[in-house]
């Protein structure tokens, strides 16, 4: 599907009321790169499940259509994060880690990055929190899409 300027029409001797012929084309998805870095690094042994699961075609898709509505050539969204174990309130029953995200600080509402925040958010959150980690950390994450 070729976007662009149809030449019949750009070759005539008369103004043409329409140049453009088709829709311009959205940039392919295919090819974006999901990174993932943590500032500072958690040193645990299940952090690595982290960056794996934001590979993860289904998170990679939605990350991808968050990039899309943000029509930048990079997307990078900074997310604190914190897993801390949470002790049972019965002796019988383990504890279990809780993922908490930090709220967005310092952007401005309504914002094109405040839109990319808000969205790669809804994406990240219920990806971590599915995970099972076994280790307590507090980092920075920084998603990067492009």
């Amino acid at each position: 599907a070729d976007a662009g300027l149809e030449p019949s029409l750009l070759a005539g001797s008369k103004l043409a009321d329409r140049y453009l012929t088709k829709a311009p084309t959205r940039p392919s998805t295919d090819k974006l790169a999901v990174s993932v870095t943590a500032s500072p690094p958690p040193t645990g042994k299940t952090f690595a499940l982290v960056p794996d699961k934001l590979n993860e075609p289904d998170v990679r898709g939605a990350l991808a259509a968050c990039w899309t509505a943000y029509q930048k050539e990079a997307l990078s969204v900074t997310i604190g994060v914190k897993v801390a174990y949470i002790a049972s309130d019965y002796e019988d029953e383990p504890g279990a880690f809780a993922v908490k995200l930090d709220p967005p600080a310092g952007l401005a509402a309504g914002s094109p990055e405040a839109a990319a925040d808000a969205c790669v958010r809804q994406v990240v959150e219920p990806a971590l929190k599915s995970l099972r980690l076994a280790d307590a950390f507090a980092t920075r994450l920084t998603i990067t899409v492009k």
